[in-house]
């Protein structure tokens, strides 16, 4: 018989493992102390309690928790353990939940951050409703990394995810329900699916952990979808987010505050997200012992700011004269006694100011024990003084890598009290270039980098080039087969498109602006949709302008752009280019009169730019002399060519990168575009298609059908005259009867149709003879001239 300590311990024992029963899904539970078991499911099962106090009674309580962790869900289901890989792997799911979450995790968890404040976390599905959340050392015992489990994640979940049809709401909305619905959105193909009608950029809501909203709207009908969405956020009691999430050029969802810089609904659901989770992290820090984190004390508040530059953003208040903990905005305001107020970018004064976060915490604080010194604040200030100077680089996030670096450079002479231009001077002085670097080095560089682009999965590359519009430029990874996704920029406009291309296959989504330039009278309903352009993304009407001048799919694939660059930077006749130095000191290689390479000036001098003339909506190479420009060097003139650019120039982002999930990103949006009729437009914005336009249209080939090519002139002239009065009936013809007695007879709805499907058979005629349309129209000259009469023509 136990004595009266033991009998004390083995309830203490009972009541752990009673906790740890309900955590593995047990709703019901009873202890017996003379049979020292758990009694459950209605007494009719038992949990046996001898045998494992006997094996962990002398262990810590966390080894303990581990064990009932692993072991107690199988007990009480006959499910796996969650050291059974075999068994767990087909059970693992991924889940949304909250930054903010981690604080309140009994043990770590196999999660990694998505879009703030959300985290992607791995569970294992044993049924019946009951989760567990494996811990990360799991990995190792199951011989995986972290970026497979999460893989296998959420390939269990899209092959257990029911495809069905979408009930669309009448506000154009899709609202699902379910454990895993919020996380839905990460698989590509799942999402594709569902959105595939969307006539919009698609907007994900996530407001709590049983929410899914897709939403097929234009921007400016949002609004009532962000306040939906934040209302359900703020009545959950398992919140994630009231923030919209859209798909970027590559397909991956990021917030839509970065998307839409002045829709001020984003940009409101952004400060209640992120003032929400340090009001979490707050309060959590509060009750630390941990010298380290309870010595933190409370975050400062996030603020509302609206840029003078016209972009909304968050800002943190740096006080005077006491230590701080700021919480991570866009910008950083320094207040001071007379009034004034000093706005800077918060990533330049972290950098500028030695400020770092405290590690493994989300979201990011920074501890601070005052304001910078006297010298760093003279520097700040500096910098505030000549902040439109600086602010040419962009935004505050564009600070990164070599330029980075190079904006850094060019600042030091800023603060020095340099102008300008012996800023830039002291900067080339900085470079330490080599000031006569040998030709057999720089074909090596040309060649290496040439080597490293051809080779390459993908690359990333910024393109520009002049059209009738102006100069376009575009940003894009390009795959080794041709797979490309990036954004094109009217530069001078305020017009912007995402596009993604592949051989054969062109589609763009742009802003109104941006469709304003090339369909004024439709840009309104293209704006904001994917539309499937034609081949090459030419226009097929002259008074359009290209969305780019070339096919960027076939023109700048890796092993095509390689290429390139070796035939102009080395001719096989005479070996290496000759070699100059530019103004800014950077190295220029001219292996023909109307190419270049540009070179940095330092070494190791990679490479960074190529021109190269273009003709026809191809881009030349040196072999091509011929069709050249007679005057050499004219690449670098913004030159303007009838609407086709004379000259693209191609800068090197990167030799290589990741450009595995393009092809399935741009085979989903091929598949949901909107499908021009003919060419790079609908012909219904080419050509106005109004609703007295179609009816004509209908009219008439009801007309050529009734035409009988057997029956005599009168009978057919008949049948035209039907149509004609038909056209009346349907207000196709308009008569406008005049005071003075003159009548005014509108036929442009008649005439428009005929247009539009004259056009349409003229490029289908073509495409099926491969013929031009030019050709095309010329036979239809001939027939016309053919079976004209005498007396018509009198």
């Amino acid at each position: 018989m136990p004595t009266p300590d033991e009998t004390t311990a083995r309830r203490h024992f009972a009541l752990e493992f009673f906790d740890y029963l309900m955590a593995a899904g047990v709703k019901d539970g009873r202890y017996d102390a003379e049979r020292f078991c758990i009694r459950f499911d209605h007494g009719r099962r038992m949990l046996d309690l001898v045998p494992i106090h006997r094996l962990l009674r002398d262990r810590a309580p966390e080894e303990r928790r581990k064990w009932a962790a692993d072991e107690l869900p199988a007990m009480v289901s006959g499910g796996p353990r969650l050291s059974e890989w075999d068994r767990i792997r087909p059970l693992l799911r991924p889940v949304l939940r909250r930054w903010t979450g981690r604080l309140a995790d009994p043990e770590p968890r196999i999660r990694r951050p998505l879009q703030p404040p959300l985290d992607e976390v791995v569970v294992a599905d044993l049924g019946d409703g009951r989760i567990d959340y494996p811990a990360p050392d799991r990995l190792e015992q199951w011989g995986v990394t972290e970026d497979e489990v999460f893989a296998i994640a959420r390939q269990n979940l899209a092959a257990t995810v029911v495809l069905t049809e979408p009930a669309v709401g009448a506000d154009s909305s899709i609202v699902l329900t379910g454990d895993y619905f919020p996380v839905c959105p990460v698989l590509t193909d799942w999402f594709a699916y569902m959105t595939r009608d969307f006539e919009h950029r698609p907007m994900v809501f996530v407001p709590d952990t049983r929410t899914l909203i897709l939403v097929d709207s234009a921007e400016d009908q949002l609004a009532e979808h962000y306040r939906r969405a934040g209302q359900i956020y703020r009545d959950s009691t398992d919140p994630l987010s009231p923030q919209g999430y859209a798909p970027d050029a590559q397909g991956r969802l990021v917030q839509h505050a970065e998307l839409a810089r002045s829709f001020a609904p984003a940009h409101r659901a952004r400060r209640t997200m992120i003032s929400a989770e340090y009001r979490v992290l707050g309060r959590w820090l509060g009750q630390q012992s941990a010298p380290e984190l309870a010595r933190l004390g409370t975050v400062e508040p996030i603020l509302p700011l609206f840029h003078r530059l016209g972009r909304h953003g968050l800002s943190v208040a740096w006080p005077e004269g006491r230590a701080a903990v700021l919480p991570e905005a866009d910008y950083v305001s320094f207040e001071y006694p007379d009034g004034r107020t000093m706005v800077l970018p918060f990533t330049l004064t972290a950098e500028l100011t030695g400020l770092t976060p405290v590690p493994d915490i989300l979201p990011h604080v920074y501890p601070t024990d005052g304001r910078p010194g006297p010298e760093v604040m003279a520097t700040l200030e500096r910098i505030h003084e000549n902040m439109e100077l600086f602010e040419r680089i962009g935004s505050q996030r564009a600070y990164s890598g070599a330029e980075w670096s190079q904006h850094m450079r060019e600042m030091a002479g800023v603060i020095r009290g340099l102008p300008p231009a012996e800023a830039r001077s002291m900067v080339l002085a900085e470079l330490d270039r080599d000031p006569a670097p040998r030709a057999d080095r720089i074909d090596e560089v040309i060649r290496a980098t040439a080597d490293r682009i051809g080779h390459a999965d993908a690359v990333r590359l910024q393109v520009g080039h002049t059209t009738r519009i102006g100069g376009v430029s575009a940003e894009f990874t390009i795959t080794w087969n041709g797979y490309a996704a990036g954004t094109l920029t009217d530069r001078d406009r305020p017009g912007k498109a995402e596009f993604v291309a592949a051989p054969g296959f062109f589609a763009v989504l742009g802003n109104q602006h941006w469709w304003a330039c090339r369909a004024s009278a439709d840009h309104a309903a293209l704006a904001d949709r994917w539309i499937r352009l034609g081949a090459g993304a030419d226009w097929p009407s002259s008074v359009q302008a290209r969305a780019f001048g070339v096919s960027i799919a076939e023109a700048f694939q890796p092993s095509a752009l390689a290429d390139l660059i070796r035939l102009v930077g080395v001719d096989p006749a005479t070996g290496p280019a000759e070699i100059g130095v530019n103004s800014a000191g950077e190295m220029e290689v001219g292996g023909a009169s109307d190419w270049a390479l540009r070179l940095d000036g330092r070494p190791p001098h990679d490479l960074t730019m190529v021109f190269a003339p273009v003709r026809g909506g191809r881009v030349l190479d040196p072999r091509d002399s011929a069709a050249a420009f007679a005057e050499p060097g004219r690449y670098r003139e913004p030159l303007w060519g009838g609407g086709r650019s004379l000259y693209v120039a191609i800068r090197i982002v990167a030799t290589s990168v990741d450009g595995s999930e393009l092809p399935r990103m741009v085979e989903g949006i091929r598949a949901r575009a909107a499908v021009a009729t003919v060419g790079a437009m609908p012909l219904r914005a080419q050509f106005g298609v109004t609703e007295p336009t179609r009816r004509s249209g209908h009219v008439l080939l009801d007309s050529i059908q009734a035409l009988d090519d057997t029956a005599d002139g009168a009978r057919n002239a008949q049948r035209v005259g039907a149509a004609m009065a038909r056209m009346q009936e349907i207000g196709a013809i308009v008569h406008t009867h005049h005071e003075d007695g003159r009548i005014n007879v509108d036929l442009s709805a008649p005439m428009n149709s005929a247009l539009f499907l004259i056009n349409v058979l003229t490029q289908q005629v073509a495409e099926l003879t491969d013929h031009t349309a030019d050709e095309v129209i010329d036979d239809l000259r001939a027939a016309l001239d053919e079976t004209t009469t005498p007396s018509a023509v009198d």
